[in-house]
């Protein structure tokens, strides 16, 4: 019978869009509860925002017309450069970070726990045994 041909492919398909419409139920459950724990913490937030425009507005405003004074320029400059140290400091922070958990991850004693809840990456080929 010439049925038969078309309905492996029609399954495989349904399959597909079963398990596709199980991801998206599952992350639509996930991004709504991270909302819920986020969300009172938006005000706040949104707060903090427009407090920090308003100050730097108003730290702006003097600068701008001081500018022409060698005093506060070197003290902008001096400003600038501990603001872009403290910027590096994070960056080299969270670059360690990183790299602690790569480093962990790959180890012997380490992979076991990072790998034990996730069974699709026992197959995986960074997973060594």
């Amino acid at each position: 019978m010439p049925a038969e041909p078309l309905a492996r492919p029609n399954d495989e398909w349904s399959g597909k869009v079963a398990e596709t419409a199980i991801r998206l139920g599952v992350l639509a459950v996930v991004l709504v509860w991270c909302f819920q724990i986020l969300q009172p913490f938006i005000l706040p937030f949104l707060w903090a925002v427009l407090i920090t425009a308003g100050s730097l507005v108003i730290l702006m405003i003097p600068t701008a017309l001081l500018t022409e004074q060698p005093l506060v320029k070197a003290i902008g400059l001096w400003l600038v450069d501990v603001a872009a140290s403290a910027g590096i400091g994070i960056l080299i922070f969270v670059a360690a970070f990183v790299i602690a958990g790569i480093l962990l991850a790959h180890s012997a004693q380490g992979s076991g726990p990072c790998y034990a809840g996730y069974p699709r990456s026992q197959n995986s080929a960074w997973v060594q045994s």
